[in-house]
C-alpha cells in the first residue's frame, strides 16, 4: 500500500499509475482533485519553449510529450471522462519559430479523469490537511487533521505545500505565484498557441482562450490582484491585438512549486526510507506528468531507478 499526499495533476498521475500496477493507494489532500495549482494550468506541453537552454529537463519533457498519445487514450478509456487534448504546435513570435509537436490538454479535466482512473482501481482520495510524516516502528505515517495514515511508502506530491509538512526537510520548495485569464475570444480563431515573451495565449475548442502567466514570487498569498490581470491583458493585447475586442470572463491563481534550482524533485528521500519525492515540477507539471507517475512507479514497485532520475534526486540539496 501507499500513501500520495497531493491531489493536483502530480499525485492523481502517480495514483493512477500505481493503480494501474496493483499497488493500493490512499490519496489525501485538503482540497478537492485539482484544487490548488492544477486548476489555474494552460495546460501546455510545450517542452521546447520551457527548456530553451537544453539539459536534463528538456530530456525529461520530451520523453514525456511523448507518452502524451497513448498516455490520454488508456485514461480515457479507464476513467470514462472527456478530456480536451490537441497537438495544435506552438509559434513564438520572438524567434518565428513554431514547434508542431507541442500542444495542451485541460489540465483540471485530466486530474479528474486520473482520479476517476485510480478509483476505479480501488485508490481512495480523502480530504486531510497533511500536519506531519513520521516512522514508527520501521512503517511511515502521515498524520493529518482527519486522522494517522500507515504505510510502508509514501509519495509526497504536495507541490508548494510540501515544506509545510513537519518531517520533510530535503527538497525546499517555495511557492510562485501564477495568475491565469480566460477569455472570450471574438476575432479570426487562433489555430495554434502563441508564445510572446511576455504571455502565452492558448486557444480552447470551445471557442475560449487561456492567456498566463504571471510568475510572482508572493509567498502563500493567493489573490488575484489588479496588477496581474492588467499586466496579462496589456501582454495579450501587445502580442495579439485582436485581443481588445476579447470578452473578459475571469481568472485563476495558483502557487506553482519550485525548487532552488527550479528543476522538480524527484526520487527518495535520502533521510526518509519508504519516502518518494515528486514535486517541484514548477511550470512544467502537467506535461511532466506521465514520465513522473512512470518514474515514481518503477522506484516504488520495482526499487528500479532510471539514470534520468540523477539531476533530480532530493539529494542534490544535501542532507538533514
Amino acid at each position: 500500500m501507499a500513501v500520495v499526499v497531493g491531489a493536483g495533476i502530480i499525485g492523481c498521475a502517480v495514483a493512477r499509475e500505481l493503480s494501474v500496477r496493483g499497488v493500493a493507494c490512499t490519496v489525501i489532500d485538503p482540497r478537492p482533485v485539482a484544487g490548488g495549482a492544477t486548476q489555474a494550468s494552460a495546460g501546455m506541453l510545450a517542452p521546447y519553449v520551457e527548456a530553451h537552454e537544453r539539459g536534463p529537463l528538456l530530456d525529461l519533457g520530451v520523453r514525456s510529450l511523448a507518452m502524451y498519445d497513448g498516455w490520454i487514450a488508456a485514461v480515457r478509456e479507464e476513467s470514462g471522462l472527456p478530456i480536451e487534448y490537441r497537438r495544435i504546435g506552438t509559434l513564438e513570435t520572438a524567434t518565428n519559430r513554431f514547434t508542431p509537436e507541442h500542444g495542451y490538454v485541460a489540465a483540471e479535466a485530466l486530474a479528474l479523469a486520473l482520479a476517476r482512473a485510480a478509483e476505479r482501481r480501488g485508490a481512495q482520495f480523502v480530504r486531510a490537511r497533511a500536519i506531519r510524516i513520521e516512522t514508527v516502528e520501521g512503517r511511515l505515517q502521515v498524520v493529518t487533521d482527519a486522522g494517522t495514515f500507515e504505510s510502508s511508502q509514501v509519495v509526497l506530491a504536495a507541490g508548494a505545500w510540501t515544506n509545510e509538512i513537519e518531517g520533510v526537510r530535503a527538497a525546499p520548495i517555495r511557492p510562485v505565484r501564477g495568475q491565469l485569464l480566460y477569455l472570450g475570444w471574438n476575432a479570426e480563431p487562433l489555430s495554434t498557441i502563441v508564445w510572446g515573451p511576455r504571455c502565452y495565449v492558448v486557444p480552447r475548442v470551445d471557442g475560449t482562450v487561456l492567456v498566463g502567466a504571471t510568475v510572482e514570487e508572493a509567498g502563500f498569498d493567493e489573490r488575484l490582484t489588479a496588477d496581474g490581470v492588467r499586466d496579462l491583458l496589456d501582454a495579450a493585447c501587445d502580442l495579439l491585438p485582436a485581443a481588445r475586442g476579447a470578452t473578459f470572463l475571469g481568472a485563476r491563481v495558483g502557487l506553482r512549486p519550485a525548487s532552488p534550482d527550479e528543476l522538480p524533485v524527484i526520487g527518495a528521500d535520502p533521510d526518509v526510507p519508504g519516502l518518494i519525492h515528486a514535486s517541484g515540477h514548477y511550470r512544467n507539471g502537467v506535461l511532466l506528468a506521465p514520465v513522473t507517475a512512470k518514474l515514481i512507479a518503477d522506484l516504488a514497485v520495482d526499487g528500479s531507478v532510471d539514470s534520468l532520475l540523477l539531476a533530480f534526486s532530493p539529494s542534490r540539496f544535501g542532507h538533514a
